[in-house]
């Protein structure tokens, strides 16, 4: 592993379960030269504990991708919930600076690649931010409808990617 590859700089959580989400992170590790970024799923101990800051029930579905930016004094930003811990702490009013979600998470994750995903990504922060979410919401909500991306297993990631991907 080079010092590159020690020092990621995010946590990406996607739906395990969606094969959009599935072929965003493989887009992502294509792009991602430096390897900047980490992976898991919503569906993972640590996912479903970022969904209760987000204040998201697990009865609704896993709409949102998140992207965890790490600070210089966290290499694990949000550890997994204790197993037998049932916390029901409310931050919705008070999301983490390090969360991102939606389209800010999308542009978050393009400036983390070279040229043109960075330029892409000041384009979108061009357009307002109820209009980005408005357009994210409505992929969200029929991804699993369409047929190339009605996918409904969990990406598996190669022997060399797992390095990137953080189940627990």
């Amino acid at each position: 592993m080079t010092a590159i590859e020690k020092n990621p700089k995010a946590l990406i959580f996607f739906d395990g379960d969606c094969g959009l989400c599935s072929r965003a992170v493989s887009f992502f590790i294509k792009h991602d030269k430096k390897r900047r970024l980490r992976y898991t799923s919503l569906q993972s101990r640590r996912g479903e504990n970022i969904l209760r800051i987000l204040n998201h029930s697990q009865k609704k579905p896993l709409d949102t991708l998140v992207f965890q930016a790490y600070t210089s004094s966290t290499s694990n930003p949000i550890p997994p919930p204790h197993p037998n811990s049932h916390s029901k702490t409310n931050f919705s009013n008070d999301i983490p600076a390090s969360l991102l979600i939606r389209s800010e998470a999308i542009i978050a994750i393009l400036k983390q690649f070279s040229l043109p995903w960075r330029i892409l990504a000041q384009t979108l922060k061009l357009i307002p931010l109820s209009w980005r979410d408005k357009g994210y919401d409505i992929i969200a909500k029929y991804r699993k409808q369409f047929p190339y991306f009605n996918n409904r297993s969990c990406r598996i990631p190669t022997a060399a990617e797992k390095v990137w991907f953080i189940d627990d």
